[in-house]
């Protein structure tokens, strides 16, 4: 159980709070997140429509589930696999660093980058 994050939500008229427990040992941390409940169900299920992956001149390339992951491949052939959570329709959080769609799109044509998600990976 070390590094699982562990939660509930507890929802009231109003307000839904989140606990989070990251247990780790001698370093157990909790947690509390508070929403205004009609809020966060709408952004929940904006969500559902996953994130939009596009080129430069806003082709959609393709969709990824909130949490899944995508897979950058360099110029150079090295491979690394990045979480991405949904933000918006226009934003996107990819490990820890927060883009609109068409910055991220940017950046990785500029670096000579590819971006598909991890199942459509041949190896």
């Amino acid at each position: 159980m070390n590094g699982t994050i562990t939660g509930i939500r507890v929802n009231t008229a109003k307000y839904t709070f989140i606990m989070c427990c990251t247990p780790r040992q001698g370093d157990y941390n909790l947690y509390c997140h508070c929403y205004k409940r009609e809020w966060l169900d709408k952004h929940i299920e904006r969500a559902k429509e996953g994130i939009r992956f596009i080129d430069s001149d806003y082709n959609e390339k393709f969709r990824l589930a909130d949490g899944d992951k995508i897979r950058i491949t360099r110029d150079n052939g090295k491979q690394f696999d990045r979480t991405c959570q949904y933000i918006d329709q226009v934003h996107l959080e990819v490990g820890n660093n927060l883009y609109h769609i068409c910055e991220f799109a940017e950046r990785m044509e500029q670096a000579g980058n590819t971006v598909i998600p991890p199942f459509l990976s041949t190896g």
